[in-house]
């Protein structure tokens, strides 16, 4: 992404932000920079405001969110830094977004069943039945769909 679409990201996020509309469009994007060369998108980085990398909301969700908040800068730097590889340095590169996070888990998911049809067609082409091939047999295939049900459900409710 280079700096004419940064800006633009930038003035977006100020125009559906109520909270960064109190800072300027180039500290905006300033705040955003590592985050957008690292390919998130405006939703990615709205995701993160909002909620942790483990998907549970921040606390103390804003009631009057351009009043509540003290420190723009230091409220996105926040809220924004445990979403780095190392939460705990500021200079460390920022972590998967959530939708890279979706797509990753949604490509292992395709993969892992890639294996698993590949596994069944040789059982399958060596004529020896899948009970006595692997133990717990049901309990595989339950995993297997359990897996691929949650791989879905995380691609559709990406943002």
């Amino acid at each position: 992404m280079d700096r004419a679409e940064r800006t633009a990201a930038a003035a977006e996020a100020r125009r559906v932000d109520p909270v960064l509309r109190r800072v300027s469009t180039a500290h905006v994007a300033a705040l955003l920079r590592d985050w957008h060369l690292a390919g998130w998108t405006l939703a990615d980085v709205r995701t993160a405001l909002q909620v942790r990398p483990d998907g549970s909301p921040w606390p103390h969700t804003l009631t009057d969110p351009a009043g509540d908040v003290r420190h723009v800068p230091g409220w996105v730097r926040h809220r924004l830094a445990s979403w780095r590889t190392d939460p705990t340095d500021p200079a460390s590169a920022p972590a998967l977004s959530p939708r890279q996070r979706a797509t990753a888990a949604a490509d292992a998911a395709r993969a892992e069943h890639a294996q698993l049809q590949v596994e069944l067609a040789a059982m399958a082409a060596a004529a020896v039945p899948p009970a006595l091939a692997i133990p717990d047999w049901a309990e595989l295939r339950a995993r297997h769909s359990a897996r691929l049900r949650e791989a879905r459900r995380r691609v559709v409710d990406a943002p």
